[in-house]
């Protein structure tokens, strides 16, 4: 479930998309081989989307390095939470520009940064 979702504009029809979202299943990722757990995780995709004919598709872009965007684990649920993932979802949507602008710029330490003052 995402409870966050915004497309900040890079250039032209580049943008970094912003998602809140709950992960419900744990396990190992298949890339990667690192195991992740269930919980609230906010991720940073850059994304190309292209409009024409009344439709418009979105090419994502995957894989190493920084070009391939970061998802950051927040905290871990045992159960889904909507009432707290609406509250990190307001505390997002209130620093999306300072996200967005550290997310543009490769800057993950200073995303992270941003996130933890809604833990302090």
């Amino acid at each position: 479930m995402n409870y966050l979702k915004h497309d900040a504009p890079i250039e032209g029809d580049k943008y970094l998309e912003i998602t809140l979202r709950y992960r419900k299943d744990s396990g190992v990722n298949w890339y990667h081989g690192n195991a992740y757990k269930r919980g609230l995780v906010l991720s940073l995709t850059p994304v190309e989307v292209s409009r024409g004919g009344g439709y418009s598709s979105r090419q994502y872009t995957f894989g190493g390095g920084d070009e391939g965007g970061r998802s950051i684990f927040l905290e871990e649920w045992n159960r889904k939470s909507d009432k707290k993932g609406r509250e990190v979802a307001a505390f997002v949507e209130a620093n999306l520009d300072r996200i967005a602008a550290a997310g543009i710029a490769q800057d993950w330490q200073q995303v992270t940064n941003i996130i933890r003052e809604y833990y302090a």
